[in-house]
């Protein structure tokens, strides 16, 4: 298990995803990271163009913070 997991929530696929992201995994040690994107947008394919392959939970409508809070960390 690591020691620190993140759970960065986006609405959709904001330019400013890749910053954050970029942030946390540059952080040592490094924590696990899951992306939850919610309310559409291709927040995949905007991380992967930046080379950060972390693990994005997708889902198609905007959740409030808690239930996406709640999908990055089942």
């Amino acid at each position: 298990w690591p020691e620190l997991a993140v759970v960065v929530l986006a609405l959709g696929a904001p330019r400013e995803l890749t910053e954050a992201v970029a942030s946390v995994v540059g952080q040592r040690p490094r924590p696990e990271v899951v992306v939850v994107s919610s309310g559409g947008g291709d927040a995949t394919g905007l991380l992967a163009s930046h080379g950060l392959a972390v693990p994005v939970v997708t889902a198609p409508r905007r959740l409030p913070t808690g239930a996406a809070r709640n999908a990055g960390v089942e």
